[in-house]
């Protein structure tokens, strides 16, 4: 190797060796808030991870820090900063609306979703339509969807279930009363 290229690798390996090659990352000024092991909510101004990604150390107002040498510092500029938060979050109208459909989730065959569907037609006389959802008929010992007769079991409503489209036999089985596209609507 030439001599020039040589000094060129050795001072590029000495730069690389004498850099971090994981540095912590110190978020700093900033308005910090979560909840203490004791529930209660504590302020900090600064934040240090590590160079896993994990929280080191949260840093209240009062005390003097100094960084590492080697530590990434970010100004955060006074902003607000939740570490750990996980967006917990609802969909509100889904959830009123699972209260006015009957569960299907953890049903364990088809026999166990007639019940359900004969005990909520029961329950509900006066609804025209049985909305249901959350079975998953792979827990099943048959592994298969039901048929438009098994849905119909008994059933004097409409049957509405989301993901489980119209088939030429559940169509066949109409007698009156509307198809909502992309869903089976159908009546005994």
């Amino acid at each position: 190797m030439p001599r020039v290229m040589h000094k060129t690798a050795l001072a590029l390996i000495a730069a690389l060796l004498a850099s971090p090659a994981w540095s912590d990352t110190l978020i700093g000024n900033v308005n910090g808030m979560q909840v203490g092991a004791d529930g209660k909510l504590e302020r900090f101004e600064n934040l240090l991870i590590g160079s896993d990604g994990h929280v080191v150390a949260v840093i209240g107002p009062d005390a003097d820090y100094v960084p590492p040498r080697g530590t990434k510092v970010i100004d955060a500029h006074g902003k607000t900063l939740l570490p750990g938060l996980i967006d917990a979050h609802g969909h509100v109208l889904d959830l009123g609306m699972t209260q006015m459909t009957v569960q299907l989730v953890g049903t364990s065959s088809i026999a166990d979703l007639q019940t359900r569907l004969r005990d909520y037609a029961a329950a509900h006389p006066r609804d025209a339509w049985i909305i249901g959802f959350g079975w998953n008929q792979e827990l099943w010992p048959d592994k298969r969807y039901p048929t438009a007769d098994e849905l119909l079991y008994e059933l004097e409503h409409y049957i509405y279930h989301r993901g489980y489209g119209p088939t030429n036999e559940t169509l066949g089985k109409l007698t009156e009363g509307p198809v909502v596209t992309g869903f089976s609507g159908c009546r005994p």
